[in-house]
C-alpha cells in the first residue's frame, strides 16, 4: 500500500501537533525500551513485544510531528517509505 492509497482510505489522517501529546508517547517509548533491557532471556518474547511497542510509539511521534496520525502497520512503512525517505526501513518494517 502506498501513502497516497493510505490517505485515499482514510487510514492516515491530517492531525494538530500536540507536543504534550508526543513528549508523553517519547517517554513511554523510552520505559518500555529500558523494560525490555532488563528482562531476562527467558523471557524474549516480552522483550520482543515490548520493544515492538517502542518502535510504534517512536513511529507515531514522527508521523504527528508531521501533522499525521496514522492507523496501521502497512501506512507507518509507506509513511517511512515516502515520507520520511528510509526505503529499507520501510521494507524491515512490513516483515516485523
Amino acid at each position: 500500500m502506498d501513502w497516497h492509497e493510505c490517505i485515499r482510505k482514510r487510514i492516515v489522517k491530517d492531525v494538530k501537533e500536540d507536543r504534550n501529546l508526543i513528549i508523553s508517547a517519547r517517554e513511554i517509548a523510552a520505559i518500555k525500551v529500558k523494560s525490555a533491557d532488563v528482562l531476562p532471556r527467558e523471557l524474549s518474547v516480552g522483550k520482543i513485544t515490548l520493544l515492538y511497542d517502542a518502535l510504534r510509539e517512536y513511529l507515531e511521534c514522527l508521523a504527528l510531528e508531521k501533522g499525521f496520525k496514522i492507523y496501521n502497520h502497512e501506512c507507518y512503512a509507506a509513511f517511512l517509505r515516502e515520507i520520511g525517505g528510509f526505503s529499507r526501513e520501510a521494507e524491515i518494517f512490513l516483515i516485523i
